[in-house]
């Protein structure tokens, strides 16, 4: 990430404050991030909260692209969640702050679009929160 920015998460886990854990996926596009929020298989199973897009503000750093390692292991029908892990060990370890690869959009007529995981979630601050039903 050559500058600060802002990106955009969505979620329906309970709500929180501050980011932990080991990683979090942004995108540039709020409507990209809308249905992660809404689709509960999509935004990793939380559904335990009410579904939101959180606008972040995220620091530069360096980027890794792993997109090659994810398309492969999509191609042997591997464990996407199990190669993001031990590739954000393998970065942080490298010096890196984030991951990136081409994500199949969620939206009608778009192909794909670069899905970003910071992989030091503590420095990712939020900006504002709100109802993706509310998008426009």
């Amino acid at each position: 990430m050559a500058k600060r920015k802002s990106m955009y998460h969505g979620t329906s886990s309970k709500p929180f404050g501050s980011f932990s854990g080991d990683v979090v996926y942004l995108s540039t596009d709020p409507q990209e991030a809308r249905a992660f929020a809404m689709n509960p298989i999509l935004g990793g199973g939380r559904g335990e909260g009410s579904p939101r897009i959180l606008e972040v503000d995220v620091p530069k750093g360096k980027v890794k692209n792993i997109d090659k390692i994810v398309q492969e292991a999509v191609m042997e029908d591997g464990d996407l969640d199990e190669v993001i892990s031990e590739q954000s060990k393998i970065a942080r370890r490298e010096g890196f702050d984030y991951l990136t690869f081409s994500h199949p959009s969620t939206l009608r007529g778009d192909r794909d679009f670069e899905a970003t995981i910071a992989i030091n979630p503590s420095k990712i601050k939020i900006k504002k929160q709100w109802d993706p039903y509310n998008l426009g």
